[in-house]
């Protein structure tokens, strides 16, 4: 069942990304970094015969891994998104084609999804890094040790600590469990700090529901991708944009303090100003502009001086 691979595939993840063997890409991905992974992966391990069923079905049918590496480069990387929101916990179900991505990116054995393995019964060794053992449906995995019966700690007389036979002395076993014990609680606070951010992203979830935001005004508000009873158009949650793009409403609040700090848009001889780089809200073929000192004057401080010639006018009257 497609359901058992994908939770092996997910096991391996959180395998590697625990025992440090994720690429830095994947360690903290965004969807850039995934994009660049899927790049790194093609040049390094292109294999047509696990990978172009995955890779034809994510990004298209191409001719061979220059034409994929080619085709990616111009991809867009809000389709990597749902795999990005897969993996930090934003939600429990995502496409099957976001899972064989995954697994290509892991080099998960065997991929894609083949229906004659029992994924059920495959065995990820713990002293490996990448591999797994691949079980045909039918066959029963023997009970074999990973190390030698002579090699195994054992408890030895005299109080001696398992599996440090050379250190006899009271002392150095003292400091011994006391390296230990910091290492036991810097692993548990750890994972209870992981948890949490778990459940602050699930609240996150929860709240945003399928991670869709709209522009109204002057910000950006959350709603549900698939819920859209507001007939507005919805772009991917991006938490940056979310938190920092804003229409700045209020010009003459502006000094020249703010060239090259802010940007700004006109179209059909409108100008506006928002607070953070990237694509305009409601117009998003047209890019925003960082302001420069010809611009200040030309629509702010030029502006604010007419404003206050009319106010020393009508004082007058």
């Amino acid at each position: 069942m497609f359901s058992e691979y994908k939770k092996q595939v997910l096991k391996v993840y959180e395998k590697q990304k625990i025992d440090n063997n994720l690429s830095l890409n994947l360690q903290r991905p965004t969807p850039a970094k995934i994009k660049s992974e899927c790049l790194n992966v093609i040049a390094e391990r292109y294999s047509p015969k696990e990978d172009e069923q995955i890779l034809q079905t994510f990004f298209g049918a191409q001719n061979g891994a220059k034409e994929y590496l080619s085709s990616i480069k111009k991809f867009d990387i809000d389709k990597f998104r749902p795999l990005l929101n897969f993996l930090k916990g934003f939600t429990n179900h995502t496409e099957d084609k976001n899972i064989e991505l995954l697994a290509f990116l892991l080099n998960f054995k065997p991929r894609p999804h083949l229906f004659d393995y029992d994924y059920q019964n495959i065995r990820i060794e713990e002293n490996q890094d990448l591999e797994s053992e691949i079980v045909p449906k039918g066959k029963i995995l023997e009970n074999q040790p990973s190390i030698k019966q002579s090699e195994k700690s054992e408890v030895k007389k005299q109080g001696v600590i398992i599996g440090f036979k050379n250190y006899p002395s009271t002392k150095k076993r003292k400091y011994l469990l006391t390296f230990i014990a910091v290492i036991c609680l810097i692993s548990i606070m750890a994972t209870i700090l992981s948890k949490r951010k778990s459940i602050n992203a699930l609240l996150i979830a929860s709240q945003t529901n399928q991670n869709c935001m709209y522009w109204t005004k002057d910000h950006f508000k959350m709603i549900d991708c698939e819920r859209n009873n507001l007939n507005v158009q919805t772009i991917a949650y991006d938490e940056i944009k979310f938190n920092d793009q804003k229409k700045i409403t209020r010009i003459d609040t502006l000094t020249d303090a703010c060239i090259g700090k802010i940007w700004y848009s006109k179209i059909d001889n409108n100008i506006e100003f928002f607070t953070a780089a990237g694509m305009h809200p409601e117009h998003i073929e047209n890019s925003l502009k960082l302001i420069t000192k010809h611009i200040y004057e030309k629509y702010i401080k030029k502006k604010d001086s007419l404003k206050s010639v009319n106010s020393l006018n009508s004082s007058k009257q």
